[in-house]
């Protein structure tokens, strides 16, 4: 009687592309990846400080990653948002200032000039 033999090189690729698969897979379920970067969209403005000077500081979107320096003529633009409701902020030297803005898949919002105005209380 033959002793049955496996091919073990054969069963451990089959299991690591499995693996791969399903971790890939909840990757990029986990990070919404499909929504942002098929069906994701942008958004641009200006941005200004209180005396009508462009603003040298951040824009970004709460919740992702992306912090966009603003151009030297006050203009942004963010690109890969999952479309919906967000919040937009811009701001300098660590304070900030949320815009409400709907993002539409593949479309680009534009928010218009807004104005950065800090209080200090």
């Amino acid at each position: 009687m033959k002793k049955k033999s496996y091919n073990y090189p054969r069963i451990i690729l089959i299991t690591v592309v499995i693996a791969g698969l399903l971790f890939g897979a909840n990757y990029v379920y986990e990070n919404d990846l499909i929504n942002k970067y098929v069906y994701g969209g942008s958004v641009s403005g200006y941005a200004f400080d209180a005396y009508g000077d462009a603003l040298v500081g951040q824009a970004f979107v709460i919740g992702y990653p992306d912090i966009i320096d603003i151009d030297p003529d006050g203009s942004f633009l963010i690109k890969n948002i999952s479309p919906g409701e967000h919040s937009l902020a811009i701001g300098f030297e660590g304070k900030g200032v949320e815009f409400p803005v709907t993002i539409y898949s593949k479309k680009t919002t534009d928010v218009g000039n807004l104005t950065y105005i800090y209080v200090d209380y």
